[in-house]
């Protein structure tokens, strides 16, 4: 420690900053224990993470299991439908659907071959079976439904006339 200090003293305190700290040729002090604490550090690392995967599912589905209804929360407002979730369990669903918007909003459940698929669109509205029967929210306006989602990907979406087609819509999957 001593010569550190005569170090800042003779080349002041940013020359100690930079200085090298060893000479040319030396191994480096501490670098194999710096190595092997690395390598342990390393190796709890995984080991906590493989634990973790290992046990995280198990968790998972045992905490969807003893809920009746899983919740997915729709925000509504002028050309956009934002779900508080893209992947639900299918099977039964509580579906609370808020309109922030100032037009009346009207939020539709379509079933899809495959994740994104756009819809055909007649008369300015989607085209498609519904699961259930639309959920219509005026501006400012909270409505909860209970539906019943098989697996497989849908499309929740603002199907009042030029909605949909102005991108008030978007892909959730349930499995």
């Amino acid at each position: 420690m001593r010569l550190r200090v005569g170090m800042a003293r003779e080349r002041g305190l940013v020359g100690w900053l930079v200085a090298p700290t060893h000479r040319a040729g030396a191994t480096r002090p501490g670098t194999e224990r710096m190595r092997d604490v690395t390598r342990r550090s390393a190796t709890v690392a995984a080991l906590v993470f493989a634990l973790a995967a290992l046990v995280g599912p198990s968790l998972g589905s045992a905490a969807r299991t003893s809920s009746a209804a899983q919740q997915l929360h729709v925000d509504l407002a002028e050309w956009a439908v934002v779900p508080s979730q893209g992947h639900v369990s299918s099977g039964p669903l509580r579906l609370t659907v808020q309109n922030y918007g100032v037009l009346k909003h009207e939020l539709d459940i379509i079933p899809t071959a495959w994740w994104g698929q756009k819809l055909f669109v007649r008369d300015g509205r989607a085209d498609g079976a519904a699961v259930t029967r639309p959920v219509v929210v005026a501006p400012g306006q909270t409505r909860s439904v209970h539906v019943y989602l098989q697996p497989g990907s849908y499309v929740l979406l603002d199907n009042i006339r030029g909605h949909y087609t102005a991108g008030a819509a978007v892909s959730i999957i349930a499995s």
